[in-house]
């Protein structure tokens, strides 16, 4: 049964979504994730079709739909072997589950606040500093493409810290706050659309060992393993003298 025009539309726009989270996926994966989601029946073939036209596809801005080798790539990924790599390496963490709805609202592309709700807060603070809204609005999305490319957050914080005028250090703190909450919350291609906080929280919080109930507290020498001292022992303190000639009235005084 061929599929209707508005259901290649709604798997189009699901994948396209999707991989502006995920930055590559398997394609077989992804025909899963629709089916899924989508509760539709997708055969391999049609499938296929409608992700070779989307690849062929250069007149529409926000199509980032690509191919390579039996992947789905977003094509603003720049090295399709080191984001693989890299979600192989992390066997514990599963791909974020993308509702359709999620899928449809990472577009547009540059100045989404739904992606990361910090997006907004930066292109404002580069905004108070004079920035026009279109060059502000790019280099926030630069910083995400950049950032999901692998470069470090060092990197990114030297290099928008030389393009910005600062009158003060608050301004530099508020900058630097501001740049690490949007980099914290920021989808991630190599951790398989989840953003750094929310993989501690759901994938490296639980492992952890809980704290013991009772706070630490301080040994005495008995305690630690040397027994009851008696008054005619010799004092533990390696004085020589006899215990109650020595520390016996310290103890009992503390």
């Amino acid at each position: 049964m061929a599929l209707k025009e508005k259901d290649r539309n709604r798997i189009l726009n699901y994948v396209n979504g999707a991989l502006v989270y995920y930055g590559i996926i398997e394609a077989g994966k992804m025909l899963e994730l629709v089916k899924e989601n989508l509760t539709l029946q997708v055969n391999k073939k049609d499938f296929d079709e409608i992700m070779k036209e989307a690849a062929l596809d250069e007149e529409d801005d926000d199509l980032v739909i690509d191919r390579y080798k039996q992947y789905l790539f977003n094509y603003f990924l720049g090295d399709q072997e080191y984001i693989i790599k890299e979600q192989k390496a992390r066997t514990e963490i599963t791909y974020r589950p993308i509702s359709e709805k999620a899928a449809l609202s990472a577009l547009p592309l540059e100045g989404n606040s739904s992606r990361n709700k910090y997006t907004g807060k930066l292109i404002r603070f580069l905004l108070n500093k004079g920035w026009s809204q279109e060059s502000a609005v790019e280099r926030v999305f630069d910083l995400e493409i950049v950032f999901n490319n692998g470069a470090s957050h060092m990197e990114l914080t030297k290099n928008i810290l030389q393009d910005v005028e600062f009158d003060n250090e608050e301004g530099v703190s508020t900058l630097m706050s501001l740049l690490n909450d949007f980099l914290n919350n920021m989808p991630q291609w190599i951790l398989k659309g989840w953003p750094s906080w929310e993989i501690f929280e759901r994938f490296e919080k639980p492992k952890l060992k809980p704290l013991p109930e009772v706070p630490f507290q301080q040994l005495s020498l008995a305690e630690q393993g040397q027994g009851k001292v008696g008054r005619n022992d010799p004092c533990p303190c390696g004085s020589g003298k006899k215990h109650k000639k020595c520390c016996l009235g310290q103890a009992a005084g503390g």
